[in-house]
């Protein structure tokens, strides 16, 4: 067994940015969404327990 050490890199302390979704440009272009953030997030994770079981 070969045992491999932890490398951090020191050029990024924190860890990867936070990423943030940014939809007002498609928006500006007259897109809307059709389900609520709410309600997707209840739907695809009813889906995801079906799939579990």
């Amino acid at each position: 067994m070969v045992e491999q050490a932890v490398v951090i890199n020191q050029d990024k302390p924190d860890g990867t940015p936070q990423k943030l979704l940014d939809i007002s440009q498609i928006k500006r272009l007259g897109w809307k969404p059709n389900i609520a953030l709410k309600d997707g997030i209840q739907s695809i994770y009813k889906c995801y327990l079906k799939g579990i079981k």
